[in-house]
C-alpha cells in the first residue's frame, strides 16, 4: 500500500523513482533512489534487497536493511525511506512466468545479458 493506493508487485519489480512499479506514487519520496528496492521470490518465499549502490538507508519493520543482501518477508511489513513510508502485504495472485526468474528479468533490465 502506497497511501490509500494498493499496488501489485511482482518477481522482479523495482521500487524506485526509475522503477517497474507506481512510479507515480513514489514521486512524493525525495529519497527514494533510481533502483531502490528489489522485490524477488525465490522457490521458498518472497524477499526483498536493497542494491549495494543505494546510498539512502532503507529501514524494514523499524530494522536497517544491508545492502545486497536478501530479506525473507512474510505476512505485512512496513518499509521506510528517509520519511516516506509503506505497507507491503503478501498476496499470492497469478504472475509472470516462473521460467522467467527475477535474476534473469534483473539482468534484461540493466543490460547486462
Amino acid at each position: 500500500m502506497v497511501g490509500t493506493h494498493a499496488v501489485e508487485c511482482r518477481d522482479g519489480d523495482v521500487i524506485g523513482s526509475e522503477g517497474t512499479v507506481a512510479t507515480h506514487l513514489f514521486k512524493s519520496a525525495p529519497s527514494l533512489q533510481a533502483r531502490h528496492i528489489l522485490i524477488g521470490k525465490s522457490a521458498d518465499s518472497w524477499f526483498v534487497m536493497v542494491p549495494r549502490n543505494v546510498q539512502v538507508v532503507t529501514h524494514l519493520d523499524n530494522t536497517v536493511l544491508a545492502h545486497g543482501v536478501r530479506k525473507d518477508l512474510s505476512n505485512e511489513h512496513q518499509l521506510s525511506i528517509g520519511d516516506f513510508a509503506f505497507s507491503l502485504r503478501l498476496s499470492e495472485g497469478p504472475g509472470r512466468s516462473v521460467n522467467e526468474s527475477f535474476f534473469k528479468r534483473l539482468f534484461k533490465m540493466l543490460n547486462l545479458g
